[in-house]
């Protein structure tokens, strides 16, 4: 048998590629603080916080970040609140239980209707959050 020593080259590849991802990463970090606008915090009297970003930042949040963000949790919100038919609602897991505990498999049934039952409690969570985001997104982009 013939011996290799493949090991070694890979090794120094991969320590070659950790030092280059390494300075690649800093270089773009020191270059994005160069170019990113200055951020203030601020400690009010009454103990909040007042933070100042660019214009640009609320601008970017105003027009693409929280639209989209909306979007994508009412997306959620319809799957999971979904009937029997539609892939990912918490009815659908529901109904894959009945099945599995007409087959015996008492335990698995018990399983798919928690896992139906946190589905729809998390959901319940994200519209909770989806409306205090969406008032907060409406007051900072009424302002700008």
């Amino acid at each position: 048998m013939i011996p290799t020593t493949t090991h070694r080259p890979s090794r120094r590849l991969a320590v070659a590629t950790l030092l280059a991802t390494t300075l690649v990463a800093s270089g773009a970090a020191v270059a994005s603080a160069a170019t990113e606008p200055e951020r203030s915090a601020v400690r009010n009297p009454d103990g909040s916080v007042t933070i100042t970003v660019p214009a640009e930042q609320v601008e970017r949040w105003c027009t693409e970040i929280g639209p989209r963000r909306q979007e994508r949790a009412e997306q959620v919100v319809e799957r999971v609140r979904g009937d029997a038919s539609t892939r990912g609602s918490a009815a659908r897991v529901r109904t894959r239980a009945d099945p599995a505990e007409e087959r015996g498999r008492t335990e698995l049934a018990e399983q798919l209707r928690e896992r139906a039952g946190r589905m729809e409690v998390v959901v319940d969570r994200v519209v909770e959050r989806t409306a205090r985001a969406r008032e907060r997104t409406e007051l900072l982009c009424s302002t700008s």
